[in-house]
């Protein structure tokens, strides 16, 4: 299923990788399952809604803009 909407960012791709740690555990050496995820999302070049909201954004946003930001949002 692909999205194609202006206010959803596109997945651009994914990493998942599996590999095998040895630890040691009681004296004996096992090896513990290690897996690492990567989501690569398209660029947002005006920052998240989330950093707009929470003010970690150098753009100030008034409580009108948040909440036209939000309702953009729920329409996604």
């Amino acid at each position: 299923m692909r999205l194609d909407h202006q206010n959803i960012v596109q997945l651009v791709g994914y990493c998942y990788e599996t590999h095998h740690k040895p630890m040691l555990h009681n004296g004996e050496t096992i090896y513990a399952e290690e897996t690492n995820r990567v989501l690569c999302f398209e660029y947002m070049p005006n920052g998240s809604l989330r950093n707009h909201i929470s003010g970690r954004n150098v753009m100030d946003l008034t409580g009108r803009h948040v909440m036209k930001l939000s309702k953009e949002y729920v329409r996604a």
